[in-house]
């Protein structure tokens, strides 16, 4: 089982790094790409907020809030924890993104966001 999470540790950062550099690019196309290649078709994703969204769903919530931005000037994700037991495994990922977006009070002027944080995938 510590080579399949080795395995999978690895290939989940690399699909993550390939990600963020898209992400900085503005290249929509190729994260959608690596998102798809990466999750289940059937997969879920639970939000803080307890509810739960379909790949499709959260793809689209994304897509949102990534063209919304000005520019991402840095993103990082990171895997770790990675545990397999059986068919299953879980993972503990953080994420990091800096970025301008468009000033809510005044269009013509933008804002730096920064956006950290984690979770655990199943």
């Amino acid at each position: 089982m510590a080579d399949e999470a080795a395995t999978l540790t690895k290939n989940m950062q690399e699909g993550m790094n390939k990600y963020c550099a898209a992400a900085v690019k503005g290249d929509h196309a190729s994260m959608h790409k690596l998102i798809l290649s990466n999750f289940a078709p059937n997969c879920k994703f639970v939000g803080v907020d307890g509810k739960t969204m379909s790949l499709k769903e959260w793809m689209a919530a994304m897509d949102m809030n990534m063209k919304s931005m000005k520019s991402i000037t840095k993103m990082k994700m990171t895997v770790g924890n990675v545990k397999v037991m059986g068919n299953k495994a879980t993972a503990k990922e953080t994420f990091m993104m800096e970025g301008t977006m468009p000033n809510m009070k005044d269009p013509k002027k933008t804002s730096k966001m920064m956006v950290m944080g984690t979770s655990t995938s199943t």
